[in-house]
């Protein structure tokens, strides 16, 4: 069993999303030598520990006065405990965890990202579980991560994160743009950070976010420059398709709007669709040569390939992460795909050996969430570079010896460089309103033959990204 997520809400129940085991430990009723399942689980101060081939719960042991921090490079450790805060009780990290991995016919659009949240979750997972079998931050402090799912619903993040929000230091995930926007005001007034699975330019310079990736703005400008530059769109026409009114397809938009004034392409983008309800047929009437994507892959995508096919409609669609999927990819599709369908991912491709850090992935992809190793969803590449730049952040905080929200401030304006070894693009923290977001994308085609279903192309990093400012 592999689990490092925990429910906040039902202590001992236990769930499996994808075959990743999610485990919530009877906290209060936890003793020493009780058997556990997890190496690094903590529970009631104790943490689970292996000797020989048993698995309990011990004490944990005395502070050490140096020890590798999560990035891996040696942190030394305060000389004094940490004092406790709000999430932190001198021995164990809490982070909330605002994700969706579930569905609900109560939530409609939980159905169109719960296979990416289970993958994010697993790649977050993986990556804290690491941390905590190497004893945690510093070498001395596990991390609990407390999970709700919210369905990927605005409200429902309002109402999970309302629950967390006097448990945690912070919040080391929120998943989609819907649910960050929901909690932009009560983040600035509980002064909590968080980290969005969400790649809206606005979180780049907001006071109480630790934004990663490149923005969505970033790949809707990137998309075009390269269509009609490099990719056979001079002259041609290009509209735009996106989820509405979701606030991810808003900020794709803006991308594409941004682009449409700095470079000249047919009809400007006049043709534009704002619903994921939009058939094939409407598209060709619309005599859209290629299409910018901000739809979900997870259930529009294939559908809309299939259909154009029947009617002989084979446009380009120039998509942003979010609208692949690699198990939407089949046999019978994958022809479509790999002729129709340009990805702008953020994420080095599945496999990679020249990217350094897909060695540490993999090995931990393989450990502790063996079932992606066999049918990768590059989600997961976003949910450990995330979990990785989470752990620095604790790490510096715990550096600076202050893991109250005013020390996580603190921490957060002075964490600098996180370097992710080229599986994700590296951010510079500095103080928020001078963060500048990493612009730089790939471009893949999908081909069922590689892992992940995503093959890349070329890196590109158009200048009207880089200049662009929300």
């Amino acid at each position: 069993m592999k689990q490092t997520i925990r429910t906040a809400a039902a202590f001992g129940t236990v769930f499996a999303i994808s075959g990743l085991l999610l485990v919530s430990p009877a906290g209060a009723a936890v003793k020493a030598g009780q058997k556990c399942t997890k190496v690094g689980q903590v529970a009631n101060g104790l943490i689970c520990k292996q000797v020989g081939n048993k698995r309990t719960y011990q004490k944990q042991a005395a502070a050490p006065t140096t020890a590798a921090a999560a990035t891996g490079s040696a942190t030394p450790a305060p000389a004094a405990g940490i004092a406790a805060a709000r999430g932190f009780d001198g021995r164990t990290i809490k982070v909330g965890y605002v994700g969706q991995v579930a569905t609900s016919p109560a939530f409609p659009n939980s159905s169109l990202f719960a296979e990416g949240g289970a993958a994010l979750t697993a790649g977050f997972n993986a990556y804290m579980s690491r941390v905590n079998d190497a004893g945690g931050i510093a070498g001395k402090y596990p991390v609990d991560v407390l999970f709700k799912d919210a369905f990927y619903d605005a409200a429902e993040s309002v109402k999970k994160y309302t629950e967390l929000k006097d448990d945690v230091v912070m919040i080391g995930q929120v998943y989609g743009t819907p649910g960050t926007q929901a909690l932009r005001d009560a983040l600035k007034r509980d002064n909590m950070i968080a980290s969005p699975v969400s790649l809206d330019a606005e979180w780049a310079t907001g006071d109480q976010f630790l934004p990663v990736g490149t923005t969505y703005q970033a790949h809707g400008i990137n998309l075009v420059d390269y269509y009609i530059k490099e990719g056979g769109g001079a002259g041609k026409t290009l509209c735009s398709l996106s989820v509405a009114p979701n606030p991810y397809g808003v900020a794709v938009e803006e991308g594409f709007d941004y682009a449409a004034k700095k470079i000249t392409f047919k009809n400007g983008g006049k043709f534009r669709f704002t619903t994921a309800d939009a058939t094939a047929q409407q598209l060709k009437d619309a005599k859209c040569d290629a299409v910018v994507t901000a739809i979900s892959g997870e259930v529009h995508t294939s559908p809309l390939l299939t259909a154009g096919e029947k009617i002989g409609y084979f446009p380009t669609y120039l998509s942003s992460s979010p609208t692949f999927s690699s198990r939407r990819v089949t046999s019978a599709n994958s022809k479509l795909y790999a002729d129709q369908v340009i990805v702008a991912i953020d994420g080095a491709q599945w496999g990679d050996s020249t990217v350094p850090g897909m060695k540490d992935f993999l090995a931990d992809m393989g450990k502790y969430a063996p079932q992606y190793i066999g049918a990768p969803n590059p989600a997961a590449i976003w949910g450990w570079a995330q979990a990785k730049t989470v752990a620095a952040l604790l790490a510096n905080a715990v550096k600076l010896g202050d893991l109250s929200p005013t020390g996580m401030n603190k921490a957060l304006a002075t964490l600098g460089k996180v370097p992710l070894e080229g599986i994700y693009p590296d951010w510079n923290y500095v103080a928020p309103a001078q963060r500048l977001a990493p612009t730089q994308i790939h471009l893949a085609r999908a081909d069922v033959s590689v892992k992940g279903s995503l093959q890349d192309i070329k890196t590109y990093n158009s200048a009207f990204a880089q200049e662009y400012r929300r």
